[in-house]
């Protein structure tokens, strides 16, 4: 007998853990997806589409990952926008926007990871991929988020959202809270700046 619990143990064991891991998946919750029509081309675009989507926790990430994105093709004008799509507990005293801009430490991390790629943002729209260069599609854009069972409650007006890379296995957390007005701000995006798989460089050779 005990020979065969020690044969047999091992497989009920990975059993369990694959269950455990079913169980927790199959909990996870798709929130809606976040589509818009174009990507904002000035400050005043972007506000209004904060103030259109940021209704939502999955909008209040839609809406950093494009202030990424426009930082990486102005970093003037995505400074101003990471600004906006920040919680005010991560903001300092700056000529960003409205007084204001992102702490030192936590925009020398955004500034570094999006120099070294700035592919980065791209990842999180639907239909990009490494094969493609993270091109972003014709058309309207997508992101698409999820919640499990330990992101929180938005009614309590903090949550964690879990985003979808293509460049990447699993979604990235991020960690949104919702301000006096409504509005879903970022307040932990680390994961966000987590390299992607690098972009697929296609050579030609006519020697």
């Amino acid at each position: 007998m005990k020979i065969f619990f020690s044969l047999f143990l091992p497989f009920f064991l990975s059993f369990a853990f694959l269950g455990t891991i079913q169980r927790a998946e199959a909990q996870n919750k798709a929130l809606e997806p976040v589509i818009i029509d174009k990507m904002p081309q000035s400050l005043e675009e972007f506000i209004q589409l904060r103030d259109r989507i940021a209704t939502t926790p999955q909008g209040g990430v839609a809406i950093f990952v494009i202030a990424m994105h426009l930082y990486t093709q102005d970093p003037k004008l995505g400074e101003a926008c990471l600004t906006i799509a920040m919680d005010a507990s991560r903001l300092k005293a700056g000529n960003a926007y409205k007084g204001f801009a992102p702490n030192d430490s936590d925009f020398r991390l955004i500034k570094s990871q999006l120099q070294q790629n700035p592919y980065l943002p791209r990842a999180y729209f639907k239909g990009t991929s490494p094969e493609n260069g993270y091109a972003l599609p014709k058309g309207k854009l997508e992101i698409n988020c999820q919640t499990n069972p330990y992101s929180g409650n938005a009614n309590e007006g903090k949550l964690k959202v879990f985003t979808t890379c293509t460049g990447a296995d699993s979604a990235r957390p991020m960690q949104l809270q919702r301000n006096d007005k409504g509005l879903w701000k970022a307040t932990e995006w680390s994961s966000l700046l987590v390299g992607a798989r690098r972009p697929v460089v296609k050579t030609s050779d006519d020697l």
